[in-house]
């Protein structure tokens, strides 16, 4: 277990390299939008992905609005609170209390921070193309796709947190990931965010993941230190 310390230390410091990446490219984008200089870009993107005759008709088959509708479903608030309070009540059925607070902070902060800079940035919902679903609040950043970040690679990371099997350990993260990337996308298919709102999604939820397992790291040292002196 002594050649694992070294490498734990290793995704110590590089998990502080991804959260404070995650914070400068965070802000990069916000200042960028609040000048206005992504408009075209995303504009482009948006109608990019309509019928060129008719904005409201997505491009694609019929079902893949619905699929995107479907998707869309798993970032909402009521999904997200049932899955966090399942989450929490699991942790504390098994008495993993360290385990508990630290997603319970990963949660309301990525919650709460997006609540937060909604107003301050107070960007409007997109107009150029008809919104294919409801959408209410302020647009940057995007709630469904920080959250769908905090949600599903926090629970990912949970599940993997004693697995001893990499492999298993990449799919599942990677299937987390690669379904928060889909809720993300389907809020720029459906036309209610821009995708500089989707991407400032994504950049805060990573920050609060980060943020959270960096505080579980040395937890994870002790325990190695501890199986090695056994």
């Amino acid at each position: 277990m002594k050649d694992n310390i070294p490498e734990v230390k290793k995704r110590i410091y590089s998990n502080y390299v991804y959260l404070f990446s995650s914070v400068i490219a965070f802000i990069v984008i916000a200042i960028l939008v609040s000048k206005q200089v992504t408009n075209y870009l995303d504009y482009t993107v948006l109608l990019s992905l309509r019928n060129s005759a008719d904005a409201s008709i997505p491009l694609g088959p019929r079902w893949l609005l619905g699929f995107f509708k479907d998707v869309t479903s798993l970032g909402s608030v009521v999904v997200v609170v049932i899955i966090s309070v399942l989450t929490a009540a699991y942790l504390i059925v098994k008495k993993k209390y360290l385990l508990l607070q630290i997603y319970l902070l990963i949660v309301l902060g990525g919650g709460l921070s997006d609540l937060l800079f909604k107003e301050i940035f107070a960007r409007q919902r997109p107009t150029i193309v008809p919104h294919l679903v409801d959408a209410e609040n302020f647009s940057f950043p995007s709630g469904h796709a920080a959250m769908s970040v905090v949600i599903y690679v926090s629970l990912a990371l949970i599940m993997t947190y004693s697995q001893i099997n990499m492999k298993l350990k990449l799919y599942i993260i990677s299937a987390a990931c690669f379904l928060a990337l889909l809720v993300g996308f389907s809020r720029i298919y459906l036309g209610v965010h821009y995708p500089t709102d989707v991407l400032a999604g994504w950049l805060l939820g990573m920050f609060w993941v980060l943020l959270g397992w960096l505080l579980i790291q040395p937890n994870e040292m002790e325990r190695f230190q501890s199986t090695n002196d056994e």
